[in-house]
């Protein structure tokens, strides 16, 4: 039987989606795990509170298809503020190759509909990278 992984400790996590659905379910999911959660909408909100707290992030999970930005912008934006801090895609209508993901500097693609193991253990396994 699959275990759920162990997070680690005091990990802070942004995730942007704009479904008022999705994204409160992601960060209620998140949250009960241990995490802390900052959820966006809205994806230049969510570039300026990274702009701001930035270092403070340790992983950030977005979704592909934004109203105002797209996944890969808010991506390329993130690493120039923080190169290395690890990025999920999330989509429910664009799925893409692995390569393309990766050499946008994502390590993750997740597509919806995913269940919470698969997000957990998605979510750990890139914080202990």
């Amino acid at each position: 039987m699959d275990q759920e992984p162990r997070k680690l400790k005091n990990n802070r996590l942004l995730v942007i989606d704009e479904d008022i659905q999705v994204g409160p379910l992601l960060k209620a999911i998140l949250e009960d795990s241990g995490y802390e959660v900052i959820l966006e909408s809205n994806g230049a909100e969510a570039l300026r509170n990274f702009r701001r707290d930035g270092r403070d992030f340790d992983l950030v999970i977005t979704d592909q298809v934004l109203p105002d930005i797209s996944g890969f912008e808010i991506v390329k934006e993130l690493k120039k503020i923080k190169g290395g801090i690890p990025i999920i895609m999330c989509s429910g209508s664009y799925p893409f190759a692995s390569p393309d993901y990766q050499g946008a500097g994502i390590q993750a693609y997740l597509m919806k509909p995913f269940g919470s193991a698969q997000l957990l253990q998605t979510v750990a396994r890139h914080l202990a990278a």
